[in-house]
């Protein structure tokens, strides 16, 4: 990989991480959720399109890599599920963990579905 493509890989991950803290800040009870599965979409539409022969490998590490790896955050939603099972806990089972993990294989398979 050139400098060239590190550095576009830097800057899209360093968009990304703004723009989750944005998001995060915004929507302080679902933002990590809403960037987690944004940025599964991401993700899915980037692998259909370079499996499909349709974006290089490129602008997917720069897409898939940098946006789409610094905009989700395991250790965030980990965090949300931690702090929500103290307090709610069905709460927690149906907002924090079924409806984002869904919601992501929703978005997977309907990007590879379409672009593939």
């Amino acid at each position: 990989m050139s400098a060239t493509a590190v550095l576009a890989v830097l800057a899209a991950g360093a968009g990304g991480a703004v723009l989750r803290a944005v998001v995060v800040g915004v929507l302080p009870r679902t933002g990590t959720a809403v960037v987690n599965v944004v940025g599964t979409a991401v993700l899915a539409v980037v692998v259909a399109l370079a499996g499909a022969g349709r974006l290089g490998s490129t602008a997917a590490a720069v897409w898939g890599l940098g946006l789409a790896g610094s905009l989700t955050t395991f250790s965030g939603w980990v965090a949300r599920v931690a702090d929500g099972w103290r307090t709610a806990r069905g709460r927690t089972v149906v907002l924090e963990v079924a409806a984002p993990v869904l919601s992501g294989v929703a978005v997977t398979v309907l990007a590879l579905v379409a672009l593939s």
